[in-house]
């Protein structure tokens, strides 16, 4: 297609300004998505690093807005010295510089890379584009969310190593309790089915009874709709870690009135 041809040698980041080629990103492309995700591929971690210095400098200093989530535009360690480029909400900064290849399955940018930028100027802003489009540090809050999405998707069974994420989520919520939005929709506790049985369940559709308190709740479920949570946690967790596990409960939404 000449159209999409004509615009891929349009971007050449030589010729173009922040400007002109903040023009071409300000919203997803209307065509040619895998055309483009193949152009990225085939340039240099140097070009990446000052292309996404050159955006970091409209968003900061232009008021640039980018929507680019679904592109594959972020460029991550790979094995072998390879090339890979991943969506920006897969992409994560590496807590330390060298760690980027020490955890298996999680994409890190390219430390390399952004090192290519001689000045800590464009270093920064090449960051300012990387988190305006979706990357996220690599910190206690990115490692509850990458097992929550285990819990999404089924992959977690009742036991010990449930126990264990509980443990670990209340030691965050401890230190930062604006971690209590990424729970929102996701089924990661357990409650008490109308058969007796345990059953995977969002914040949302529990309700808190005996033995963690009275509240007469178990009881209304054809009223509210919520079952009440599992006893297993007070069989499993101290009195301590208990106390401030119901407390996490109620602020994140699980009905205690």
């Amino acid at each position: 297609n000449q159209r999409e041809d004509r615009f891929l040698d349009s971007l050449e980041i030589d010729e173009w300004g922040w400007h002109e080629l903040g023009e071409k990103f300000y919203r997803p492309p209307l065509f040619g998505v895998h055309e483009i995700e193949e152009w990225f591929v085939k340039k240099s971690d140097s070009w990446m690093a000052r292309f996404y210095a050159l955006l970091g400098e409209a968003v900061e200093s232009h008021g640039r807005t980018f929507n680019l989530g679904r592109l594959q535009l972020v460029r991550v360690e790979a094995e072998n010295k390879g090339v890979a480029n991943v969506v920006p909400q897969e992409a994560f900064f590496a807590p330390q510089e060298g760690e980027g290849s020490a955890r298996r399955g999680i994409h890190f940018v390219k430390n390399s890379m952004l090192e290519t930028l001689r000045s800590e100027l464009r270093k920064r802003l090449a960051r300012v584009f990387l988190e305006h489009v979706g990357v996220k540090p690599f910190d206690e809050k990115a490692l509850l969310e990458l097992r929550l999405a285990d819990y999404q998707e089924g992959c977690v069974e009742p036991g010990s190593k449930h126990v264990e994420d509980v443990k670990r989520i209340l030691r965050c919520w401890k230190k930062d309790e604006s971690i209590e939005e990424i729970f929102d929709g996701v089924p990661f506790l357990l409650g008490r089915h109308e058969d007796g049985e345990d059953i995977w369940l969002a914040p949302e559709e529990l309700c808190l009874d005996e033995p963690y308190q009275r509240s007469g709740l178990a009881e209304h479920f054809d009223i509210h709709e919520r079952y009440p949570l599992s006893p297993t946690y007070s069989k499993s967790l101290t009195d301590s870690n208990l106390r401030q596990f119901v407390d996490f409960l109620r602020a994140i939404g699980v009905q205690d009135e």
